[in-house]
C-alpha cells in the first residue's frame, strides 16, 4: 500500500521529507512538496487547492498517511471530503498554537475513524502545541486514539520506526 507523506507548512521541511525518505523503509512512499515552497509565496486558498490535488491523485486509491504540523490539517481537510481515502494516519506535531479560529473543527473527523487506524505523535515540550494540548484535543474527539509521548522540546519528528512500526502492524 502507498503511504503519502504531508509536511508543515515551512519549505524546511523539505530536510525532514528527504531524511524520511532515506530512513524509513517505507515502501512504497510519496512526499508531497508544497506549491508555495517553489514559489515562496502562498495565497489563503493553498490548503484548498493541495486538498483538491491530493484528492485527485489519490482519490480511487486507499493510502496511509504521515502527516506531521500543518500536514495534519491538510489530512483532516481531506477526510472530512473523503472518509475512506486513508487506511493507516499518523499525525505528528499537531499545531495547536498556529490554528486559526475553526481549525480545531477539522479534527473531529477523527470521531468516525475505527480504533487501531490512527496514532499521534506528540513532543511533550513542542512549541507548536505541547502534549496536554493534544491529549485534551483528542480526548475531546476519539479516547481511543494512541498518543505517543516523545521526550523533546521541539517541532521535529525523526521517528521513523515508529512510523513502520504502526503502518506494518495489523
Amino acid at each position: 500500500m502507498n503511504t503519502i507523506v504531508l509536511s508543515g507548512y515551512s519549505s524546511k521541511n523539505k530536510e525532514w521529507l528527504d531524511e524520511l525518505r532515506q530512513k524509513a523503509d517505507i515502501k512504497p512512499l510519496d512526499t508531497i512538496e508544497w506549491d508555495h515552497w517553489k514559489s515562496e509565496n502562498s495565497d489563503n486558498n493553498w490548503i484548498k487547492s493541495e486538498v483538491a490535488k491530493i484528492i485527485k491523485m489519490y482519490g480511487n486509491e486507499k493510502v496511509n498517511v504521515i502527516a506531521k504540523s500543518l500536514g495534519t490539517l491538510i489530512a483532516m481537510n481531506i477526510l472530512n471530503q473523503k472518509l475512506d481515502i486513508f487506511n493507516k494516519i499518523i499525525l505528528c506535531g499537531i499545531p495547536i498554537n498556529d490554528f486559526e479560529s475553526g481549525d480545531a473543527e477539522f479534527y473531529e473527523v477523527l470521531s468516525k475513524l475505527k480504533s487501531g487506524k490512527v496514532i499521534c505523535i506528540q513532543n511533550n515540550d513542542d512549541p507548536h502545541g505541547n502534549l496536554d494540548q493534544i491529549r485534551k484535543l483528542l480526548n475531546s474527539i476519539n479516547p481511543d486514539i494512541q498518543l505517543i509521548t516523545k521526550n523533546s522540546s521541539d517541532h521535529n519528528y525523526p521517528y521513523y520506526e515508529d512510523f513502520k512500526s504502526f503502518l506494518k502492524s495489523v
